[in-house]
């Protein structure tokens, strides 16, 4: 075995430069993080262990949006630009929640759920998993993630 760094065949720690794990010989040592003996066996961190916490109820728009106004407008007998003058919001971002091209915001929803007597908006429990991290500043996309339940 020789230095990582210089090829020196009288290595004596094992040091960490810039982020990695070297095996070096004592003149190229000052250049990182005093880790251990080359000779000492490395300790091995458990693994981490996932902290589930309690589900958040959260609110989602159902899926099926368009065909529920759709449905109820034609049952009242209002054509859409009425219904939308009525709710105070443009005819063509109307059009798009009943065509399924856009859905509503959560506020929108609970607008068209009073004028209309339906329901847009369930809730959902989401599960978020919690990571036990260790000394590194560094996140990865799963720290991210909420997972749907």
């Amino acid at each position: 075995m020789s230095c990582d760094m210089c090829d020196n065949k009288e290595i004596v720690s094992v040091v960490k430069i810039e982020g990695v794990e070297m095996t070096v010989c004592k003149d190229c040592s000052k250049f990182g993080t005093f880790i251990r003996p080359l000779n000492q066996t490395p300790v091995l961190k458990p693994r981490s262990h996932r902290q589930i916490k309690e589900p958040e109820v959260i609110e989602i728009v159902r899926d099926g949006t368009p065909a529920i106004l759709k449905q109820k407008r034609e049952q009242l007998g209002i054509d859409q630009a009425k219904l939308a003058a009525k709710m105070r919001i443009k005819l063509s971002a109307y059009n798009h929640y009943e065509s399924g091209s856009a859905k509503p915001d959560l506020t929108t929803a609970r607008i068209l759920e009073q004028h209309l007597g339906v329901t847009l908006i369930k809730k959902e429990k989401v599960r978020q998993v919690e990571l036990d991290h260790d000394d590194s500043p560094s996140m990865t996309i799963g720290d991210l993630i909420k997972k749907r339940k």
